[in-house]
């Protein structure tokens, strides 16, 4: 059961008590997390029925998979709900057999793999036209939040739109801000990489140090709508990234997202959002929503340029 509310200032809360059981890893050894781990091969038993795998032979919920993607054993909202509960998609993407794996470390054909899933699923929600929002995120490491050792990421898809969301969404339709984007996109004091389609940049306002955007040059508004030949691109680009990240800042943990129009909306500018954690939100963040960064853009830029030469 999951209920949601709204506070003073319009934003959405879940109450979601089933949240509070999940297990968490990191308080035991590395043998014991791999001995009892639900994502690894040979104990699909212990994950719901997936709904989505790619394997070369074998049934359904069985091992010779390269990527799966299973209903979250402890949602932190429900697909179907009764009365005035809230409901929705909470999914998990198993992005590798392997355990230790982290992102960075997947090949172009993995990440690939990885990132078809992802567009899968924005696809697969938006056929009920209950959902209005769908998000992917990754965290990597307890801290970001992830209370599972073995890689992946996971898919909540809302009937709802966050009124953050709906913010920015309004915000992109302004042409200041967009034009704001567009000059990130072309400065040198914020470009951090670049492919044909594709542009890295660590934002002007960015709010955590070292956080790096990753977006189409040509604003889209639907990641689900890439076709192959960009994914092919975004798994090119993001491994570099993911590399440079791991050898810059020495593996640290990390959240990155996946930001897309909400369902049956336009102008947008969809794009993945990359940054480790390396400070704690603190008190003044939490009251008044404005983040301390203690990394200047212009210095993270460098540094992203600098770890991607190497």
């Amino acid at each position: 059961m999951a209920e949601l509310v709204e506070d003073l200032c319009g934003d959405g809360i879940l109450i979601s008590p089933g949240r509070a059981s999940r297990p968490y890893d990191f308080r035991s050894t590395p043998d014991e997390r791999l001995a009892r781990c639900p994502f690894c091969p040979g104990h699909e038993a212990q994950t719901p029925p997936e709904v989505f795998a790619v394997r070369e032979g074998g049934g359904a919920d069985s091992p010779g998979w390269q990527l799966r993607v299973v209903p979250n054993l402890y949602p932190a909202i429900p697909r179907e709900s009764t009365s005035d509960e809230a409901f929705g998609v909470h999914e998990v993407i198993v992005e590798t057999p392997g355990h230790t794996a982290r992102m960075g470390d997947l090949s172009h054909e993995e990440l690939f793999l990885v990132l078809s899933a992802w567009r899968g699923r924005f696809r697969e929600a938006r056929r009920d036209e209950r959902l209005k929002y769908g998000l992917i995120f990754k965290n990597q490491g307890p801290n970001a939040g992830a209370s599972l050792e073995h890689p992946h990421s996971q898919f909540i898809a809302l009937p709802f739109v966050p009124e953050r969301i709906r913010a920015r969404a309004r915000a992109l339709q302004g042409g200041e801000y967009r034009l704001q984007v567009q000059r990130e996109l072309e400065s040198l004091d914020h470009l951090v990489a670049t492919s044909r389609r594709l542009a890295a940049v660590s934002p002007r306002a960015s709010r955590f140090s070292y956080e790096l955007w990753v977006l189409p040059k040509i604003s889209e508004s639907r990641f689900e709508e890439c076709d192959d030949g960009l994914l092919e691109e975004a798994a090119a680009l993001l491994g570099r990234l993911l590399q440079a990240l791991d050898g810059m800042l020495n593996r640290p943990d990390y959240h990155l997202l996946v930001h897309t129009a909400p369902f049956g909306e336009d102008r947008y500018w969809w794009h993945f959002e990359l940054f480790p954690r390396l400070n704690r939100v603190a008190g003044f963040e939490w009251a008044t929503g404005v983040f301390i960064n203690q990394v200047a853009p212009r210095e993270a830029t460098h540094s992203w340029r600098q770890a991607l030469a190497v």
